[in-house]
């Protein structure tokens, strides 16, 4: 009673916890009715070109929004206790490579999955202002490939950044990357072909000088 005008997401839980449902977008003065279904749980194994991976992360995307937080991870296995029946896509990250597979949890049974790792790529190079001056402290990403006009930038994790001399050491998934270089603004690199287990120099990539634009926007700031 008394809640604010808007959408909300019921949850219902029953037998301490071996019952649960879920119905979204309901708004209030509604009458729903929730299906109750079993829990279930999702393990599996995680295994590279030289055996089972020791350290790697993984999302879980499906029925059980949340699933991806309440994991339980050993050497190159998982396991999620309370997981909603439904359909779900794992993927999984690591210095071993990474990893995509489906799977399916059905009511009262549980699920397993066995993810194979494809091994990551190595892109390397050196970062230079339009001088020629090496520019170190950037970070650099391996990005899915992305046409001219669009760039969007997500990362699970701090990237690598450009040494003292420039260059660079960046891995990533098999495929055509877009390599971008986290300056104010971001260059990107276009149709970089990343191969699983091999080694590209792409050689200079040149970038605005980061104090210079540091300093600009300190100008216009000032007063």
């Amino acid at each position: 009673t008394n809640l604010r005008r808007g959408k909300y997401q019921v949850v219902v839980e029953a037998h301490s916890g071996k019952l649960h449902g879920v119905t979204a977008d309901v708004t209030p003065d509604a009458e729903i009715a929730v299906k109750l279904e079993s829990v279930s749980s999702l393990h599996g194994t995680v295994h590279g070109p030289s055996g089972p991976t020791d350290l790697f992360s993984i999302r879980v995307q499906g029925a059980t929004p949340d699933a991806s937080g309440g994991g339980q991870f050993t050497a190159g296995a998982f396991s999620f206790t309370r997981v909603d029946p439904g359909d779900y896509t794992l993927e999984v990250t690591s210095t071993d490579g990474t990893g995509k597979a489906s799977v399916h949890v059905a009511p009262n049974e549980d699920a397993s999955v066995d993810i194979a790792l494809v091994a990551n790529g190595t892109v390397t190079g050196r970062v230079v202002d339009q001088t020629g001056k090496p520019v170190s402290g950037l970070g650099v990403a391996l990005i899915p490939d992305q046409p001219p006009g669009q760039l969007q930038i997500q990362l699970q994790a701090a990237p690598p950044t450009t040494g003292p001399d420039g260059r660079f050491q960046v891995q990533g998934a098999p495929g055509t990357r877009t390599l971008v270089i986290l300056g104010e603004p971001p260059t990107p690199k276009r149709g970089v072909p990343v191969a699983g287990g091999t080694t590209l120099d792409v050689g200079d990539v040149i970038v605005d000088a980061p104090s210079e634009v540091s300093s600009n926007r300190r100008g216009r700031g000032g007063g």
